[in-house]
């Protein structure tokens, strides 16, 4: 992959992404409609994983910042149908579109959705009880991801939870290998069909994150193999 087939952060980069690669496309790295029960698939096992070990852990009707809300606001959707009351932010305001549409099908009313960048969240005034972060934190450059983290732990209240998904440096990961197949096999198929690009990708070793997290003052909780870090303020 060259890198200047690949285009930075921001809003600009996100609305482009979304027009031409539809919802799913956005989800998943490539424009395909017929991805939809993977999506569903991804969605059960992360809320199984977070139903076990992290929202018996928030306080009842507790504040949630969905960062990264996405375009079917899928895990804003079942936060609010457990009784949470959420915030969702996304850079791309047409992404917002696609997710207040879904929100309003299933007549959900404790979700608010907000535009802004999740490196600053200079439109966020409200402190939360847990800030969630799946499949979006590995785009932002990583000349950005600590002032990330660290505005992440400046809008949690005292003892706040933060869950990101993380992606791995390690080359000798056969899980890092399968998705980076498929991700660039969906995008060449993707770019002979419709106008389509690459976005940045970043990848981080175990002594990157926790450097990160002495420097954002956050402290490792839980962490798996797929990613998912509980890091706590």
């Amino acid at each position: 992959m060259h890198e200047q087939n690949i285009r930075p952060w921001g809003e600009k980069v996100w609305e482009e992404k979304i027009k031409t690669q539809n919802e799913l496309g956005v989800i998943h790295g490539g424009r395909f409609s017929k991805s939809k029960g993977m999506t569903d698939k991804q969605l059960n096992e992360i809320m199984e994983f977070l139903d076990k070990n992290v929202l018996p852990l928030i306080k009842k009707k507790g504040k949630i910042l969905d960062a990264g809300v996405g375009p079917l606001a899928r895990f804003s959707v079942e936060f609010a149908k457990r009784g949470y009351k959420i915030w969702g932010v996304d850079i791309s305001p047409t992404t917002l579109r696609y997710a207040q549409g879904h929100i309003e099908k299933q007549k959900i009313k404790r979700i608010i959705l907000i535009q802004d960048d999740l490196t600053r969240l200079d439109k966020i005034n409200q402190k939360f009880d847990f800030i969630f972060c799946f499949g979006t934190f590995g785009h932002i450059p990583k000349i950005l991801a600590i002032e990330t983290l660290r505005t992440f732990n400046s809008k949690l209240n005292k003892n706040g939870l933060c869950l990101i998904h993380f992606w791995f440096s390690d080359e000798h990961s056969l899980l890092r290998k399968i998705r980076e197949l498929l991700y660039l096999t969906l995008h060449k198929i993707s770019m002979k069909m419709y106008k389509s690009f690459y976005v940045n990708c970043s990848y981080y070793s175990a002594e990157e994150l926790n450097e990160m997290f002495n420097y954002s003052k956050f402290k490792l909780v839980n962490k798996t193999r797929n990613g998912l870090f509980l890091l706590k303020k």
